[in-house]
């Protein structure tokens, strides 16, 4: 439901959050979440609040700050600086990978194109979310870096989703904080969500 509240708009949200939370997972085939920057962090810190731990969450971030915040909320954290090649044990057995990226920074526009690349190359089932930054607040630069991978990114996964935050008007009715957290749902609900809905029924349809 959308609303021009933006104070309801975020009970409505919360409640559906909540709703869905109350599913039952049912699986055919194993699903990894990886997450590449540190706006993928909070996206999959929401997504895990959401979903719980049915689904094996993987963060790659250069922040080793951020670190024991990723593993209190039960992610898996590393950074490629650490070990390039510990991706692969990440992905032994995963039939399904969905990567989640933030481009414009280090992570996210240099490293996403690797990690893609070698999922490609193991043969893994993959669907790719990507974000461009809000050129007003992160400024050209970080957004033309952007833009250069989405072009490398579409000829490993042409059917990839990309979603440019400047399209996202609505958080001119939130404060700073409030808005990002606003995107974070939003970005779950419309461009991560279908991609689990094969391994999720309501309760109502059992």
């Amino acid at each position: 439901m959308s609303t021009s509240n933006p104070v309801l708009e975020k009970f409505l949200a919360e409640r559906e959050l909540q709703r869905k939370a109350n599913t039952s997972p049912f699986f055919e085939e194993e699903v990894t979440i990886l997450g590449i920057g540190g706006g993928a962090l909070s996206v999959l810190a929401y997504m895990r609040g959401a979903y719980g731990r049915n689904f094996k969450y993987v963060i790659c971030n250069n922040n080793k700050i951020r670190l024991d915040y990723a593993e209190s909320i039960g992610l898996q954290f590393w950074t490629w600086e650490d070990n390039p090649s510990i991706l692969d044990s990440y992905l032994q057995g995963c039939k399904h990978l969905i990567v989640f990226s933030a481009l414009g920074g280090t992570s996210g526009s240099t490293v996403t194109p690797i990690l893609v690349a070698r999922a490609k190359e193991m043969g893994i089932r993959m669907d790719v979310v990507v974000t461009i930054p809000n050129c007003d607040l992160e400024g050209e630069t970080r957004t033309q870096v952007a833009t250069d991978a989405v072009a490398i990114l579409k000829e490993l996964v042409p059917n990839m989703q990309v979603f440019n935050l400047s399209d996202c008007t609505f958080i001119n009715d939130y404060p700073l904080r409030e808005g990002f957290k606003a995107i974070d749902r939003h970005i779950l609900w419309t461009c991560i969500r279908p991609l689990l809905s094969l391994y999720y029924r309501n309760d109502e349809e059992q």
